[in-house]
């Protein structure tokens, strides 16, 4: 009985050490995918605002060029 009052600390520890091992690893793969997909998702939201500056820009050169063109000056201005 002396036996296991002393190691159980040590024996419940060399029982469970695998379920933890597995634990952990599941966690660290988890939270590196996590911040693989924020990273990808931060990315993929910066194109994304690119692409609609891009379009209001264009759209705002074209509303520019068609006012000209209403007031009578046909300038083409080379960008």
């Amino acid at each position: 009985m002396g036996f296991w009052r002393k190691n159980t600390p040590s024996v419940l520890l060399f029982l469970f050490l695998p379920l933890f091992h597995q634990i952990l690893t599941s966690l660290h793969k988890f939270t590196h995918k996590s911040f693989f997909y924020q990273d990808c998702l931060h990315d993929l939201v910066a194109i994304l605002k690119r692409k609609k500056l891009r379009k209001e820009k264009r759209a705002k050169e074209k509303r520019s060029w068609k006012l000209k063109e209403r007031s009578g000056e046909k300038e083409l201005k080379l960008v």
